[in-house]
């Protein structure tokens, strides 16, 4: 059966609607894992309780309303040690198919992709540059959409939310794109 990992970085897995949606749909027909991070100190009664085996890296952090200072000091501080471990994970669980829910989640997914010659796939919930970075800092916006356009060029599949104007955001895309209502 081919194995899956969803990967999820931004909400808690376990209160993430399209996640579960993701995984009770995956489950019908593959053997899924979804690996997250457990910044809201998440009990394990419902880690073991959900839908499918939920792996979270233990690093508890504040819950942050989005603002540009916060997403960086989250980047620069916490999501390396966040990547190393789903990195390490990938490469212990060997699935074939590393489906990275946004741009927060991919990077040690592509890497995993590149070296194992595994599969990507590239669920992009909100575009970061035009959701979080207003356009006045007009170079990080570029960086940050040229990374994400980076990523869903390079992915197997590119998965957007909320119909084909979202879709139409991405210059550089995979052969394989599709569409889901949110």
């Amino acid at each position: 059966m081919v194995e899956i990992v969803v990967v999820r970085t931004t909400n808690s897995v376990v209160y993430d609607p399209r996640v579960k949606k993701i995984a009770v749909s995956l489950k019908k027909r593959y053997s899924i894992n979804c690996l997250g991070w457990n910044r809201d100190a998440v009990s394990e009664e419902k880690i073991n309780s959900y839908v499918v085996k939920l792996e979270l890296f233990d690093l508890k952090t504040s819950v942050w309303k989005p603002s540009l200072i916060r997403i960086f000091i989250r980047l620069l501080f916490f999501a390396p040690a966040y990547w190393a471990w789903v990195f390490f994970k990938l490469l212990v669980s060997r699935p074939q198919v590393a489906h990275a829910c946004d741009l927060d989640s991919v990077l040690p997914c592509y890497i995993y992709k590149i070296l194992l010659r595994k599969k990507l796939v590239f669920d992009v919930f909100d575009r970061y540059a035009m959701t979080f970075i207003p356009k006045k800092f007009n170079k990080l916006y570029r960086i940050i959409n040229f990374t994400e356009e980076f990523f869903s060029k390079h992915s197997d599949v590119l998965i957007v939310a909320n119909g084909q104007n979202a879709l139409s955001t991405f210059q550089k895309r995979p052969s394989r794109s599709e569409i889901i209502l949110n």
